[in-house]
């Protein structure tokens, strides 16, 4: 453990809670749906996902990725039933 200055005090970093992201970037939407790129940015143009401009950064909503993967194994259930 370093040594402080004479009468100076550790800074502890707070703990960040675990949170749900809301948006994700591409790359980390990809790996949610085990997708690439090119499919990932076809879903958003049919409009099957949700994202946004934040400046230069396309964000995508997991609200919408988790509502999309929703249809997809609903619509498997009802061919496969």
């Amino acid at each position: 453990m370093p040594r402080l200055a004479p009468g100076a005090e550790a800074v502890v970093p707070r703990t960040v809670p675990d949170v749900d992201p809301v948006v994700v970037k591409p790359m980390i939407a990809c790996k949610m749906l085990s997708t690439g790129l090119t499919r990932l940015y076809a879903l958003i143009a049919a409009g099957e996902i949700t994202s946004y401009l934040d400046g230069r950064s396309r964000l995508i909503t997991t609200s919408s990725i988790r509502r999309y993967v929703e249809r997809r194994v609903a619509a498997h259930q009802q061919v496969a039933s």
